[in-house]
């Protein structure tokens, strides 16, 4: 594994700026294959260094921070969401939205309600319009193992459930 992570790096690190922006022929990025394919948070660190712009690079209406809490990728999905352009989740509010639905429905709190005490008009605002998605205060409601009260395991069967 150590071997494929020099090869990526030095993949990358041969590669223009402008390469890190092309997409295949489903639209994806270089970033967004690394996202769906489970890569290295070291991976994707690498093509940020090389172009912070596809940060920003959309790939099926989402976002990279987005992408990767959609695609179970926790650690990488707060590494992204940390050096997003707050100028851009500022001016479209439908990508701090989709930030804000991914990071809930992988429990990663932390990174929706930074991005609310920033922005508490996103509570409300449609993941996207386009597609119908709803606003980040549906899809906590429709976590309910987020809330206490909303899980009604007894005790023991919460605790064998963690496990």
């Amino acid at each position: 594994m150590a071997r494929q992570l020099s090869i990526v790096k030095l993949l990358v690190q041969n590669m223009s700026k402008e390469d890190l922006e092309i997409t295949d022929d489903d639209g994806f990025t270089a970033l967004a294959i690394a996202i769906i394919s489970n890569a290295k948070l070291d991976i994707a660190e690498s093509m940020v260094r090389k172009n912070t712009q596809i940060l920003v690079t959309k790939v099926n209406e989402i976002l990279p921070a987005a992408m990767a809490f959609r695609y179970g990728h926790k650690e990488m999905g707060q590494y992204l969401y940390t050096i997003t352009p707050v100028g851009h989740l500022q001016q479209n509010r439908e990508d701090g939205a989709s930030i804000i639905c991914n990071a809930i429905r992988m429990q990663s709190f932390d990174v929706a309600l930074d991005l609310l005490h920033q922005h508490n008009e996103l509570a409300t605002t449609c993941e996207s319009t386009i597609l119908s998605r709803p606003p980040p205060v549906v899809a906590l409601a429709n976590l309910p193992s987020a809330f206490l009260s909303g899980c009604q395991l007894k005790f023991w069967q919460r605790w064998l459930y963690k496990c």
